[in-house]
C-alpha cells in the first residue's frame, strides 16, 4: 500500500534569461526553459517529476529539496506581497517587469514506490 503524500505547492519564479523564458522552481533549484511561459512551465514540470522519481528510485527523498539562492526567494516574496497588497484590485501592469510568480503542485511519487 502506498501512502499518499501531502499536497504541496512549489514556488516558481518566471523571468527572461538568454532570450528564453525561465520557470525556476525555488524549492528544488530546477529551471525549465521555453519560448514562452507555458513552454517553460511544461518543461519545468517534467524536470520536477524526473527529479522526484529519481529520488524515490534511489530511496533518498532528501534529493528533492535543494533550495535556490536566497535572492530568488526574496524576489518571489516581494512580488507576492505586491500582488497581495493590491487586492481587491489587481496591480497595475508593469511593462518593465522582469519577474512574475507562479506555483505548481508537487508531483506524487509513482505508485510503484512504497513509502
Amino acid at each position: 500500500m502506498v501512502k499518499k503524500m501531502p499536497e504541496l505547492s512549489l514556488s516558481v519564479l518566471v523571468y527572461v534569461e538568454d532570450k528564453y523564458k525561465v520557470a525556476h522552481c525555488l524549492e528544488m533549484d530546477i529551471k525549465g526553459r521555453g519560448a514562452n511561459e507555458d513552454e517553460a512551465m511544461e518543461e519545468l514540470l517534467s524536470l520536477i517529476e524526473a527529479q522526484v522519481s529519481f529520488a524515490y528510485q534511489k530511496g533518498e527523498p532528501g534529493l528533492i529539496y535543494h533550495p535556490a539562492e536566497q535572492r530568488y526567494f526574496d524576489i518571489f516574496r516581494d512580488l507576492q506581497v505586491k500582488i497581495l497588497s493590491s487586492y481587491p484590485k489587481p496591480p497595475k501592469p508593469d511593462r518593465n517587469k522582469k519577474y512574475t510568480i507562479r506555483s505548481t503542485p508537487m508531483p506524487q511519487p509513482c505508485a510503484c514506490f512504497a513509502m
